[in-house]
């Protein structure tokens, strides 16, 4: 549970914001290296992602420890 915690925290307070502010600073024609914007894009995805599946985790263990196996 923890884990997800600061997962979220990382990805919504830290990688993705600043993922979305090197696009937006792309999208203006700031000169930003795409290699880096596209590689914290990708992380932040991933980071996500992982997350939702340990949170789905969770709830399949939670409901297995309720209910058993069967």
């Amino acid at each position: 549970f923890v884990v997800v915690l600061g997962l979220s925290a990382y990805h919504d307070f830290y990688l993705g914001p600043r993922a979305s502010a090197a696009m937006a600073r792309a999208a203006q024609g700031e000169p930003v290296s795409p290699e880096e914007t596209e590689k914290m894009r990708r992380k932040a995805s991933l980071i996500g992602r992982a997350n939702a599946l340990l949170a789905l985790a969770i709830v399949a263990l939670a409901v297995v420890i309720v209910r058993g196996w069967i």
